[in-house]
């Protein structure tokens, strides 16, 4: 099979990836975080996109000669935008991963493989978003070889997102997510202050029950941040 000349759109922390997955398959490729014009793209044969920071245009899109495949860290159609890992569990729709061909919407493209991960009553946003990554690299792991294939074959073709309620959301979103006394008023106090007055080792503490009946005990960290 021809050599594939790759572009790796992806924030710094994810650079090592163009080294375990893609390099192995002896591509021509290159690593960016920056802005990049549709000349640019226009010499690559396939793009892929893992946390990158910038929003791609038509032109840039359809420069690449077979596309860009996004990896995000939701089970779109559901968690669209920014910060899936916290909205799975605030909204109740889940998580998951999927890999995606990038189109003009914001995580709208046809579905290339997708991967459901379950939501434990104990993940906080920073637990899940780390299972998450550990999904996505095992799920790019497997597909990306597929990907070529599928690239020199002509069978590049995918299904399309079904429909769903969930909106897109935004970075700016999670401000409001974030005010609990604007969400909830009182009660959001009279929760807090139980929980830090339950806050106090060895003490078990405040807990909830999960759909088994298990406990599900609850800590409490309180400080200032600065402004």
């Amino acid at each position: 099979m021809t050599k594939l000349k790759v572009i790796f759109l992806a924030n710094r922390k994810n650079w090592w990836m163009e080294g375990h997955l893609l390099r192995p398959f002896g591509d021509d490729i290159s690593t960016t975080d920056e802005v990049i014009s549709a000349a640019e793209l226009s010499r690559y044969d396939v793009g892929i996109s893992y946390g990158y920071r910038h929003i791609l245009k038509k032109p840039q899109i359809d420069a690449v000669k077979y596309g860009i495949y996004n990896c995000h860290i939701a089970p779109l159609p559901d968690g669209r935008g920014a910060m899936p890992n916290v909205w799975g569990i605030i909204d109740k729709w889940g998580a998951g991963v999927t890999i995606h061909k990038i189109d003009e919407g914001i995580d709208t493209g046809s579905i290339v493989a997708q991967r459901r991960v379950w939501v434990y009553p104990t993940d906080t946003g920073k637990s899940l978003y780390d299972r998450l990554t550990t999904e996505m690299l095992s799920l790019l792991e497997g597909e990306w070889p597929r990907i070529r294939l599928r690239v020199y074959t002509g069978a590049d073709t995918y299904r399309s997102q079904p429909p769903t309620n969930t909106p897109t959301y935004k970075v700016k979103d999670a401000e409001w997510a974030d005010d609990l006394e604007s969400r909830f008023g009182d009660t959001a106090w009279e929760f807090v202050n139980t929980l830090r007055a339950r806050t106090f080792p060895p003490y078990k503490g405040c807990f909830v029950r999960d759909v088994l009946g298990r406990k599900v005990y609850l800590k409490l960290e309180l400080y200032y941040a600065e402004e």
